[in-house]
């Protein structure tokens, strides 16, 4: 199953404010598409290449923390499951 999507920080908005509208729109697109494909954006404007580097490792971070929350209730859930089987042999 995908990630139903990411989280956008309050923190960022100080790098989109300088950004105009056109290149707002652009770098949550990247965004968008970063988090989905994990393909890379190809900016070669200085300012849109210093804004997306500045981003990205956030989306890296919290796409491993989610992978790693998701493992953890998979090994639980599939824990649970062992624990109904084992003690669902003794009636059968």
């Amino acid at each position: 199953m995908a990630k139903p999507g990411f989280l956008f920080y309050f923190d960022w908005k100080h790098i989109f404010s300088t950004l105009s509208p056109a290149e707002q729109g652009a770098l949550v697109m990247a965004l968008l598409t970063y988090a989905e494909t994990q393909q890379q954006p190809h900016f070669t404007d200085r300012t849109m290449v210093m804004a997306w580097n500045a981003l990205w490792p956030r989306l890296d971070e919290d796409a491993r923390r989610y992978e790693a929350v998701v493992q953890k209730k998979r090994d639980a859930a599939n824990k649970r499951w062992a624990k109904q089987d084992d003690g669902m042999d003794k009636y059968l």
